[in-house]
Parts: structure tokens; C-alpha cells; sequence
């Protein structure tokens, strides 16, 4: 499974960002929920994967902004903007799954609130400070290296990787939880693209974004829906043409 992932900057960003909430809230006319309330809550957190993008964007936008003439502080705001914009294009364009993206931007999401903290708190002629603030970034980027450093993003091989590198086989978990999922098939005998679009679970995205959390291996709470998710990827290439 590959991607052919273009570099969207901010308002074309934000595009894609609402294509994919629209694309997602009309897929779920085909969707099944056991409940309203679950229904509520599936549009709830698409709307919610919209309105992070908005927030972060506009957040390191304003830190890039009000730095711009601090000759020490505007390279790293810089820095720190074009690093996101990168993730969140990652995060769109990559992870199809929407539970999965909701979670990855809540990372981003953390992250960012951390290092606006950092930079406000920092005092520019304390070059302690600064350094300790151009690690925080650095620590930033190999938390969500996962996402940034393949075109394809995490694809099935690559997690597959990371849990044998735990000594856990991922074909041995999901046919452990195989009950759990809504899979229309044996796990074993899904597509790739079947695989990574219908996982969910917050032990799936620890795994995936190198956090060092260990993985609680239960999707106790957590829901698989069939079916076919936009491709962030394709909608991104249209943007850029337009």
C-alpha cells in the first residue's frame, strides 16, 4: 500500500481537513451504529478531527506571528510551524482510519500546546533555555517520526515490524481479538488496505507513534466500522491543482 502525498501549506491544509469531515459525515448513511448515542459520538469526534486541525494551525500561526522579530525565538516558531504543518498533512493523507487520526492529532495536538508553553516561558538571553527548548523540538519530531518519515505513513508491514521488534506477532493479536472487530472476514485473509482502514484502538496508535507508552492490549470500548474511508491522499492532490 503506497501514497503519492503532496505538501499542502495552511489554508489548503485547512481544506483538506473539511473535505475529509464532509466525505466522513456522508459515509455514515452507510454505516451500521449499535446505538444514536454512538452514532452522535462518531459524527462528534469527525467534527472534532476538523476542528483540531483549525486549532493547531491557528496556534502555531499565531507563535510563528508574534516571535517573527525575536531574533532567537522566530527560527524555532518557524521551525516548530513547518514541522506541524508536515504532521498534519502526514496525519491526513496517511491515516484513512478515523478513530486512528483523531487520536494521532490529539498527540500532535499535546505536543504543540508543550512547546508554545515552552517558548513563552522562554527567556531569549538564557541560552540554557534555549537549547533546553530546541530539544524539546527535536523530541517533538522523533515522537511523531512514524508519520513523517515514510510517504506511505504506517502501513500493515510496518506495524507488523514494530510489534515483532516487541516480540508480538500482529497476525497472533488480531486473531486473538478477531470477535471484537466487525470484520467482514478472517482477519488473515483481508486486503492490506481492509486491515489498516478498519483497526481501531488506542493501543494500536501508541504502538504506531513510537510514544513509549506501553500498549494496554484490550479494545474493551472500541468499535470497527466497515467501510470505505476517503482518501486524504487523493483529495490532497486535487487541492493542490486547484
Amino acid at each position: 500500500m503506497g501514497y503519492s502525498l503532496v505538501f499542502l501549506k495552511d489554508e489548503k491544509l485547512r481544506q483538506l481537513a473539511e473535505l475529509l469531515y464532509k466525505q466522513e459525515a456522508l459515509n455514515m448513511q452507510k454505516m451500521k451504529f449499535n446505538s444514536e448515542p454512538e452514532r452522535v459520538k462518531y459524527l462528534s469526534d469527525c467534527r472534532a478531527n476538523y476542528e483540531s486541525v483549525m486549532s493547531i494551525l491557528n496556534d502555531v500561526g499565531k507563535l510563528k506571528t508574534k516571535f517573527q522579530n525575536d531574533n532567537v525565538r522566530a527560527p524555532i516558531a518557524a521551525d516548530i510551524f513547518s514541522n506541524t504543518e508536515t504532521f498534519i498533512n502526514n496525519a491526513l493523507q496517511t491515516v484513512r482510519n478515523m478513530t486512528l487520526r483523531k487520536e494521532h492529532l490529539d498527540k500532535i495536538n499535546d505536543h504543540v500546546n508543550s512547546l508554545i508553553s515552552s517558548m513563552e516561558e522562554m527567556d531569549p538571553q538564557n541560552g540554557t533555555q534555549v537549547q533546553r527548548v530546541g530539544k524539546e523540538v527535536e523530541e517533538y519530531n522523533k515522537a511523531m517520526l512514524a508519520y513523517n518519515t515514510k510517504s506511505g505513513g504506517i502501513g500493515i508491514k510496518e506495524l507488523s515490524k514494530m510489534l515483532n521488534a516487541s516480540n508480538v506477532s500482529f497476525e497472533k493479536l488480531m486473531q486473538t481479538y478477531q470477535g471484537k472487530f466487525d470484520f467482514p472476514a478472517e482477519f488473515k485473509d483481508l486486503k492490506d488496505v481492509e486491515k489498516q482502514e478498519n483497526c481501531s484502538g488506542s493501543w494500536l496508535i501508541d504502538l504506531v507513534s513510537c510514544s513509549g507508552v506501553s500498549p494496554p492490549l484490550s479494545t474493551d470500548g472500541h468499535h470497527c466500522h466497515f467501510v470505505s474511508m476517503p482518501d486524504g491522499a487523493a483529495l490532497a492532490r486535487q487541492i493542490a491543482h486547484h
